[in-house]
């Protein structure tokens, strides 16, 4: 018997760039539903001016992705005016038991 689930397609972050300007470094996390797995990504050193938008590589599969942003120091301040996600979907729905 073929059993197909109703859940959402597994998709695959390559890559997140961004616009952010701000002092200090920006930590980048993704996180599948409820947190179940997450990764730490390449911090981005932030630039008060800057002409440049950061590419980091991600390489993260899940049916839903969270990016979480955070600076850990006082003084550290940051404005993002977009975030670009590369992103595609690899499979239909993960294998039922």
């Amino acid at each position: 018997m073929n059993k197909k689930s109703s859940s959402e397609a597994i998709i695959h972050s390559a890559a997140i760039r961004m616009r952010v300007v701000g002092i200090g470094n920006l930590l980048l996390f993704l996180r599948s539903l409820d947190n179940v797995r997450n990764t730490m990504l390449k911090p981005i050193p932030m630039e008060t001016r800057t002409n440049r938008e950061p590419t980091v590589l991600s390489n993260f599969n899940e049916q839903r992705i969270q990016l979480h942003l955070i600076t850990t120091n006082l003084g550290e301040i940051f404005n993002i005016s977009k975030i670009i996600m590369f992103v595609k979907p690899v499979a239909t729905d993960y294998p039922i038991t």
